[in-house]
């Protein structure tokens, strides 16, 4: 399903609902007795889907929904650092639409995104990746200014 269709794009939030519960059960289905196969496929087709919804230029709502992410997709680290890498992008996105002439708001949305990946990347067991996303996402909020 995630993997041969088109991406819902965030228009039809009943389509992205039915998805992400989909996802959901999916994720849910893995327990600590599940084999490294059906771990590493149920993240994948996590990440399928997750990977395309695009919200436009709503980004907040992009935000959400990674939140959301989050919150009920938390056993499967390659679903975690993909959470993280698109709250990167979001901040990119961010950067360029505003072309780092940031407003309150826009910082503050910024500012959010950092948040989210400092918190997420904690819950990451490969230290060393943690270490390199870190250091990334301290560049990014260095580039802010």
């Amino acid at each position: 399903l995630f993997n041969h269709h088109p991406a819902p794009g965030g228009h039809d939030p009943m389509i992205v609902h039915t998805a992400f519960s989909l996802a959901k059960s999916t994720h849910d289905s893995i327990d600590s007795m599940s084999l490294d196969d059906s771990r590493r496929e149920a993240s994948e087709l996590i990440c399928a889907f997750v990977g395309k919804i695009d919200f436009g230029n709503d980004l907040e709502q992009h935000l959400n929904f990674l939140v959301d992410g989050r919150r009920f997709l938390v056993k499967l680290d390659l679903v975690t650092k993909a959470l993280i890498m698109w709250v990167f992008q979001l901040i990119s996105k961010a950067n360029r639409k505003v072309g780092m002439q940031h407003t309150r708001r826009t910082l503050a949305f910024v500012k959010a995104c950092l948040a989210f990946a400092h918190v997420t990347i904690c819950a990451v067991e490969d230290k060393v990746w943690q270490l390199y996303t870190l250091q990334l996402g301290g560049q990014m909020a260095l580039g802010l200014g």
